[in-house]
Parts: C-alpha cells; structure tokens; sequence
C-alpha cells in the first residue's frame, strides 16, 4: 500500500503568531490558547509595568526558588502581597507548579513526606493548616 500523498493544505504546516492573542492556519485566523500565557496578560499593560518595576528593583536574576536561592526578600514579600490579596492568614510559595498540589494535600492530609522543608516555613511563621490541626498530625 503506498502512502497518501499531502498537498500543502493538509500538511502539518505550524500556526504562525499574529499578534499575542491570535495565529494564522491554512489562511484562516484563529485564536490561539496554546502556550503557557492562557489569559494572555503578559501583554497586559499593568502586568508589563510592574515586570519593569521588578526588574528594576530586583533585577534579572535567575533566582527561581528558596530551593536554589535561599530565603530571599522577594519570596516573603511576595507570600505577604498574595495573603492580603486572598485575606488568608498566610500564602507560602512552593518551588514548582508540580509540587503546589502535593504540598496543599499533605497539608490538610496532616503528612508532609514532600512538603516537610515547605510547611516548615509555615511552623517557623507560628502558622499552620487548620485541616493538619484538625486531625492533630501537624508536621509528623
């Protein structure tokens, strides 16, 4: 059996970006949700000016977590911003989209055998989970 052979408007052809919220396919513009910016607000004219601000302030640094970095004032201060946000007593920052969940389900689950260094940030701030209260396992 031989293969079908493709002209160029079934090809696996790329979408090519138009501008931040849309990409041209075979001709046709389409809105785009691929890529990790799914609300698209890094063009967002605030978000923008407060990366400049950042910039400015922190600087470039490729610091992406305590675990790399350290306990720097940027992540305090950040934890401090989004619990005023949240009105929650406390905001702790995990070192990866991945671990957020596991941290969270540990936490109200009383075990922390992955979030043991994270929720020790919490024990050090005097702060718990009112779920790992509950059922008196806080920090085993």
């Amino acid at each position: 059996m031989s293969p079908v052979p493709m002209d160029d408007t079934s090809s696996t052809v790329s979408p090519r970006a138009v501008d931040p919220t849309h990409v041209e396919h075979r001709g046709r513009r389409l809105v785009s949700f691929g890529g990790c910016d799914y609300l698209r607000l890094s063009w967002h004219p605030s978000v923008r000016q407060a990366a400049r601000d950042a910039i400015d302030r922190w600087g470039l640094d490729a610091a992406a977590s305590r675990t790399t970095t350290g306990d720097l004032a940027l992540y305090r201060e950040l934890e401090k911003s989004l619990a005023r946000f949240f009105r929650a007593e406390a905001a702790l920052l995990t070192p990866s989209g991945y671990l957020a969940p596991i941290v969270a389900a540990q936490a109200m689950a009383g075990r922390f055998s992955h979030a043991r260094q994270t929720f020790g940030r919490l024990q050090q701030r005097g702060l718990s989970c009112p779920a790992a209260a509950r059922t008196g396992r806080q920090g085993t």
